[in-house]
């Protein structure tokens, strides 16, 4: 069941990204013919990109791009810098670390973050707020375009959720990989403890 739901997701997934204009509609459209497809008895879209992702991800990992994380930081360093677009989950797959550090260029030259919580291992934090915090204000450190040490609205600053984070949106990030995972494996000993 998985695997059927899985496929659907990555059949019907393109096409809400697609035309008409709005989400909204591109939703209902894709709802409707859903529906008519169940109503008819005909089979569901399916994709089966999954195993696709995988090979990419293990392909990654082969290549020593997926760090694994340690006792004293286990927060695994993915590097997708170059690679070409990934599902994440395909990364977690890969290590048993709960925390993930993911690092891209961005197109103006810069490093683009997320930090992630491992959806595949347990017990992972459920509050990444102080590692959030942390790298905010190393971020600030580094002066503008920064404009607030605090992860907050209107400070050019990294933010996110609870559980998902990412580094600033209009431009790229002056902290370097290993001192992005360091701030995220200390804030997360300073919280565990």
């Amino acid at each position: 069941m998985n695997r059927l739901g899985r496929g659907l997701l990555d059949a019907i997934v393109p096409r809400l990204q697609g035309a008409p204009a709005t989400v909204s509609e591109r939703f209902s459209d894709v709802c409707l013919e859903l529906a008519a497809q169940i109503a008819a008895g005909a089979p569901l879209p399916f994709d089966d990109r999954w195993p696709r992702e995988l090979a990419k991800a293990q392909a990654l990992a082969r290549g020593g791009r997926i760090r694994a994380g340690t006792a004293d930081a286990p927060v695994a360093l993915v590097d997708l810098r170059g690679a070409e677009p990934i599902d994440p989950l395909a990364t977690y797959a890969q290590h048993t670390a709960p925390l993930a550090v993911a690092v891209l260029s961005r197109a103006d030259g810069g490093l683009a973050y997320t930090v992630g919580t491992n959806p595949f291992v347990e017990p992972r934090p459920s509050d990444l707020s102080p590692a959030l915090r942390a790298l905010a204000a190393a971020e600030f450190a580094h002066g503008p375009p920064a404009l607030g040490p605090e992860p907050a609205p209107g400070n050019e600053n990294w933010g996110g959720r609870a559980t998902v984070f990412g580094s600033p949106w209009n431009y790229g990030s002056r902290l370097a990989p290993d001192e992005v995972v360091r701030l995220v494996a200390e804030a997360s000993r300073a919280t565990t403890r």
